[in-house]
C-alpha cells in the first residue's frame, strides 16, 4: 500500500514538472519572437491603445481588416513575413522626392526601405481590431491604389489603379477608354475592332497605328502580350478558356469584363475604367450624361400616358431563336424583352436559345432584328422573317412591325447603345417623335462620347438603317 502510494505521488510531481517545462517554453518562445521585435526602439506596440509614428520600423503579426472611414486609408493586410519585413496590400503611395510618390508595392520589402515617417498611426488597438491610418496633408485618398473586384466569370480580380499600359482584347471595354479620353493607354488592338467595327477607325484615328495582337481564331498566346508589357488585360467573358488560360500564365491582372446587355453594369465599368486610368472626373461626366438622357427619355414616356408595353422578341447574331436575356434600351424605351428571366446559355453571356414554338407562344408584338451587320452580312433579313410561313399567326409579322436595331457589336458601344433606346421608342411609341429630333440627338451623344458627331452619320450610312420620321411631318 505505501510503496503503491510513493509511485503516485512521483507520477503526480513528474506530471507537473512536464508542465512546468512546457509553460516556460512557451512563454520563452512567446516573448523571443512576439515582444521582443515590438519591444525593439522606435517600434509600435500593437497593444497601444494610440501611438505616433515618427521615425523607425513598424511590426505586426496579425491580417488586419475593416471597413474604411471617410477620409482614411484602409490597410487591407499587413502581416510580418520575416524579422525585418513586412507586407501592404493594396499597395500604399507615399509623399516624397518623386511624384506622386514613393510606392509600397505588394512585394516583401525590408522595413529599412519603407519611409514610415511619412505615416501618422491613428490608431493601433487590439490585434483583431483595425489599424488605421491618416495619410499626411498632400496625400491622396488613391493611396488605395487596388480594389478587388469580382469580374463577369464570378471571379475574384485585383485591379490596379493609375494604369499607363493596358491591352483590351474586348472592344466595349476598349471604346469605354477612347470615350474616357484614354486611348493612348492602349497598346494593341484585337482583330474585330481592327477588320468588323464600324467606328472605331473614326473616333480612334490612332487605332490605325496600333499592333494587331490577337490571332486569326480571336485567340493569343501569353508571349505576345508580355512583349507589350501591359498592367492590365481585359479579355471578353463571352472567351472563358481564354481569361483562365492568361490568367495561369501572366503575372498580371486578367479580367473578363461586360455589361452583359445591362446599363447598370455599363455604368459601374464606366467608373471603375475611370479608377484604373486615374480619370474619375471625366467618368462621372459621362455617367451624368447617360443617365440624365434616360430619364429624359422616362419623361418622355410618362407624359404619354401609356397604358401597357409592346412585347418584343429580339432576334440577335444571326438567328431567328437567339436572343437576349438581358437587352435594357429595350426596357428604357418602355418595351418587354420577352427573353428577359430567362438563363443566359453559359456564364459569361447573355444570350440564350428558344425554339419556334416559344416564339409562336409569346406572339410578340414587335420583332426586332440584330441590325448592326452590314446590309451584305445580315443572314436574317425583314423580308425572311415577314415572308416565313411559319410565322404568318405572329402578330408582329401580321401588322409588319419587323425593324431593324444597333444592337451589340461584339459587346455594346456606349454612345450606340444610349441612342439605341430613343430609336427603340420612336418605333414603339412613334408619336414622341413630336418631341424628338432623332438625327440631331445621335450627333450629340456620338460628339459627347468621342467628340465625333459625324460617327452618327456613318454609322447609319453603313448600316442602312433609316430613322424613322414624326408622324406629324
Amino acid at each position: 500500500m505505501h510503496s503503491g502510494s510513493l509511485l503516485a505521488n512521483r507520477e503526480k510531481k513528474k506530471r507537473q514538472n512536464l508542465k512546468k517545462r512546457a509553460l516556460i517554453i512557451f512563454l520563452f518562445l512567446d516573448f523571443f519572437f512576439f515582444w521582443l521585435p515590438l519591444a525593439s526602439q522606435n517600434s509600435v506596440t500593437a497593444r497601444s491603445p494610440s501611438a505616433e509614428v515618427i521615425s523607425g520600423k513598424i511590426r505586426f503579426r496579425r491580417i488586419i481588416s475593416n471597413k474604411v472611414r471617410p477620409g482614411r486609408v484602409k490597410i487591407i493586410k499587413l502581416k510580418t513575413d520575416k524579422v525585418n519585413s513586412y507586407r501592404i496590400n493594396p499597395p500604399l503611395i507615399i509623399p516624397g522626392e518623386e511624384t506622386p510618390g514613393k510606392r509600397i508595392t505588394s512585394e516583401v520589402i525590408p522595413m529599412e526601405e519603407i519611409p514610415v515617417e511619412a505615416i501618422s498611426l491613428k490608431e493601433v488597438a487590439s490585434e483583431r481590431r483595425p489599424i488605421e491610418i491618416m495619410p499626411n496633408e498632400g496625400m491622396p485618398i488613391e493611396a488605395m491604389s487596388r480594389e478587388v473586384i469580382i469580374d463577369s466569370l464570378k471571379r475574384r480580380v485585383e485591379v490596379p489603379f493609375n494604369v499607363k499600359r493596358i491591352l483590351s482584347l474586348q472592344p466595349e471595354i476598349s471604346r469605354l477608354l477612347v470615350a474616357l479620353g484614354h486611348g493612348q493607354n492602349l497598346v494593341g488592338l484585337d482583330r474585330f475592332l481592327r477588320f468588323d467595327d464600324h467606328l472605331f477607325p473614326l473616333i480612334y484615328p490612332p487605332s490605325k497605328e496600333l499592333p494587331l495582337i490577337a490571332l486569326a481564331d480571336e485567340g493569343v498566346n501569353a508571349e505576345t502580350i508580355l512583349r507589350f508589357s501591359p498592367e492590365v488585360v481585359f479579355v471578353s467573358p463571352s472567351e472563358p478558356s481564354l481569361a483562365d488560360s492568361l490568367s495561369g500564365k501572366l503575372s498580371i491582372p486578367v479580367i473578363a469584363l461586360s455589361s452583359m446587355g445591362r446599363f447598370d453594369l455599363l455604368l459601374e465599368e464606366i467608373s471603375l475604367l475611370g479608377r484604373i486610368v486615374n480619370n474619375k472626373a471625366r467618368a462621372a461626366e459621362l455617367r451624368a450624361f447617360f443617365e440624365a438622357k434616360l430619364a429624359w427619355l422616362a419623361e418622355l414616356l410618362n407624359s404619354l400616358s401609356l397604358k401597357s408595353r409592346p412585347r418584343v422578341y429580339l432576334a440577335f447574331w444571326s438567328s431567328l431563336v437567339m436572343t437576349p436575356v438581358n437587352y435594357d434600351p429595350v426596357k428604357a424605351a418602355g418595351g418587354l424583352n420577352l427573353a428577359e428571366g430567362l438563363g443566359p446559355s453559359y456564364l459569361g453571356t447573355a444570350r440564350t436559345v428558344v425554339t419556334l414554338e416559344q416564339i409562336l407562344r409569346w406572339n410578340p408584338e414587335i420583332i426586332l432584328i440584330h441590325g448592326n451587320y452590314p446590309p451584305a452580312q445580315r443572314q436574317v433579313t425583314i423580308e425572311k422573317i415577314i415572308q416565313d410561313k411559319r410565322l404568318r399567326s405572329v402578330e408582329a409579322v401580321r401588322k409588319k412591325r419587323v425593324y431593324y436595331t444597333f444592337g451589340f457589336w461584339y459587346w455594346w458601344d456606349p454612345a450606340e447603345a444610349l441612342f439605341e433606346c430613343f430609336y427603340l421608342a420612336s418605333l414603339f411609341y412613334p408619336e414622341i417623335l413630336n418631341q424628338l429630333d432623332l438625327k440631331a440627338l445621335g450627333e450629340e451623344i456620338f460628339g459627347k462620347f468621342y467628340s465625333s458627331p459625324e460617327a452618327f452619320s456613318h454609322l447609319l450610312r453603313t448600316l442602312q438603317i433609316e430613322l424613322p420620321s414624326s408622324p406629324l411631318k
